[in-house]
């Protein structure tokens, strides 16, 4: 008997409403284990800006084990996404409702995206401004500017990604239907 064997014995049968709400645990955990990387990970550039703009650059340095976790946190995150493409589960709604690519549903998804990530980068680039260099160093109109032009770039970034999983998809059904043609 192999130790596989023996552990499954000592558990027994999964109940699977228990699995599927683990799976609901844990996808709440990681979604919110990933926003707060990233929002840790985008205050420590707006600092690192607002130190080099204020010539604070000697008191900001990035590690090599941030570097890593930038790394790993968009490793993990296209690694989800492309695996959950590749076995269908974005083929579920807009996806699955339509041949055609439906532009003015998902602009609204991206734009949206992108004013809230806006809005979340001009907050934290205040909040370092502010830590680093006290309310009468924020500089609003430039921090106000940095913040749209990054959202422009994530809802482009958005569209763009909605698009290509909208075309995965689609490939996927196209030979989801080939198959049982066949």
């Amino acid at each position: 008997m192999s130790i596989k064997d023996t552990i499954n014995r000592y558990r027994g049968q999964r109940d699977e409403r228990i699995v599927a709400e683990m799976n609901k645990i844990y996808r709440v955990g990681f979604l919110g284990l990933s926003f707060g990387l990233l929002l840790f990970f985008v205050y420590e550039l707006m600092r690192s800006q607002v130190a080099l703009v204020n010539g604070l650059s000697e008191t900001i340095t990035i590690s090599p084990a941030m570097t890593l976790l930038y790394l790993w946190l968009l490793i993990v995150s296209f690694g989800c996404s492309i695996a959950a493409t590749r076995k269908g589960f974005m083929d579920e709604g807009r996806f699955a409702e339509t041949d055609f690519f439906p532009a003015g549903y998902f602009s609204l998804w991206a734009l949206g995206g992108g004013i809230a990530s806006a809005f979340v980068i001009i907050i934290l680039r205040m909040l370092a401004e502010l830590e680093l260099v006290g309310a009468s160093g924020i500089m609003w109109m430039a921090d106000i500017v940095i913040g749209i032009v990054f959202g422009v770039f994530i809802a482009f970034t958005l569209y763009v990604s909605y698009y290509l999983t909208f075309r995965a998809a689609k490939r996927r059904r196209e030979t989801l239907a080939a198959r049982f043609d066949d």
